[in-house]
């Protein structure tokens, strides 16, 4: 089969264009998420210059922008949730997205803030990563983690939950990062979706969360690579457990349960004239 090559010619300017944009680390992540429906999509580009989707997203919450009300109550974030069933459908997006994220590209990729100000909901309450700066591939933070000087394992921290071990022969922490990121996904689903859950669901969540919790902190002391394989399988199927529970609470709602309600017209009445 005779098979033709194009050799696709650039200018410098082009050239120069395009290696600033993929240089630029927001534009980078978009255009690796560019089909993920979690991240907004790119509008276009002139020369080093871009622009993307604004979503309008509310923020998930935040128990760490305390006011004076707090003084009072514990729970003062809880009190601008939306109804239980609609913070579910948002609960579900986020597992999908946390069971994904690091499978789906042939580089991983992790979060290494995994924290509810990273995320929010749009209007048909799905979630919607709202800060991805610090989206970043296995390569880029293995090279940060790997200039830094240690005497202990806890010396290779990058950021909350991005680490290595400490090689104390060389004094650098290893390139190999640790993870997976996403197990601060069960933290922000306890605040998240555990209050005010049918005690049922709520028991059953509890459970599967603790079991959550346990494997993750497995993983964070696991030393061998076989081992932690084996880990992040028992960990991705108790997320896909908690999914399939929460899915069972909302799949079988009406199509269009999400939508807004219409706003509701005036009547039009005839205006009355006396006669005099």
């Amino acid at each position: 089969m005779k098979q033709t090559f194009f050799l696709l010619q650039l200018t410098y300017g082009e050239a120069n264009s395009i290696w600033q944009l993929l240089n630029n680390h927001e534009f980078f992540i978009l255009f690796i998420f560019d089909k993920d429906p979690i991240f907004p999509l790119k509008n276009g580009t002139c020369g080093p210059l871009y622009s993307y989707q604004h979503m309008k997203a509310n923020p998930l919450f935040n128990k760490h922008n305390k006011t004076f009300l707090d003084n009072f109550f514990s729970n003062t974030y809880r009190w601008s949730f939306p109804s239980w069933d609609k913070r579910v459908n948002v609960a579900v997006g986020l597992l999908e997205y946390g069971i994904t994220f690091s499978e789906t590209y042939n580089s991983k990729f992790y979060m290494c803030d995994y924290v509810e100000q990273c995320f929010g909901y749009t209007q048909l309450y799905e979630v919607s990563l709202v800060s991805f700066e610090n989206v970043m591939s296995e390569h880029m933070i293995g090279n940060i983690l790997g200039q830094m000087q240690c005497s202990k394992d806890s010396n290779c921290q990058y950021r909350n939950l991005c680490h290595s071990l400490c090689n104390k022969k060389t004094g650098h922490c290893t390139n190999e990062v640790r993870g997976p990121s996403q197990t601060s996904v069960c933290e922000v689903l306890r605040d998240y979706v555990l209050f005010d859950a049918p005690v049922l669901v709520k028991t059953k969540l509890n459970d599967l969360l603790k079991k959550c919790d346990r494997i993750g902190q497995k993983i964070d002391e696991s030393g061998s690579s076989s081992e932690l394989n084996q880990l992040n399988v028992r960990y991705n199927t108790i997320l896909f457990d908690i999914q399939e529970l929460l899915w069972d609470e909302i799949k079988n709602k009406p199509t269009n349960w999400l939508r807004p309600p219409k706003p509701k017209k005036k009547p039009n009445v005839n205006p009355k004239f006396t006669g005099h």
